[in-house]
């Protein structure tokens, strides 16, 4: 199978219950746009008690993760209850100045069957070079 386009899902944190649930939003052309939406999207939602606020997720997703308040050298949410073994995954932590660089690991989960190493260097790269602008 082949998508034209994915869908970002990423989790966002309700403060007062202390639970997260799960937002998607539709690709931009433009970062600008996309974060413009992003923050009126978790705005909208910010009290959600849902896991799904949004209902039911395209079939067309991939998982954005994060875990600001930490540092990681590996993370791993493997879980054999998954129903699609098939959906990427990019967890991100906390960044932290080290040295004169700032630095912020990031862990890419894909099935083999999807993906090759060669095309996630191709997004690490892509990526590096978005965060250095």
């Amino acid at each position: 199978m082949e998508w034209n386009r994915v869908i970002p899902t990423f989790t966002n944190f309700n403060k007062t219950s202390s639970t997260f649930f799960t937002l998607w939003e539709d690709p931009q052309d433009d970062y600008i746009e996309f974060d413009r939406k992003y923050k009126q999207l978790i705005k909208k939602y910010a009290e959600s008690k849902g896991v799904l606020p949004q209902f039911d997720l395209p079939p067309n997703v991939f998982n954005v993760s994060s875990i600001p308040w930490t540092h990681f050298e590996h993370f791993s949410s493997n879980s054999k209850i998954s129903e699609n073994q098939l959906t990427t995954m990019l967890t991100m932590a906390k960044y932290e100045q080290y040295s004169s660089k700032l630095l912020m690991p990031i862990t890419v989960q894909a099935h083999h069957g999807i993906v090759d190493g060669y095309h996630i260097s191709m997004f690490i790269d892509r990526l590096q070079d978005e965060m250095n602008k």
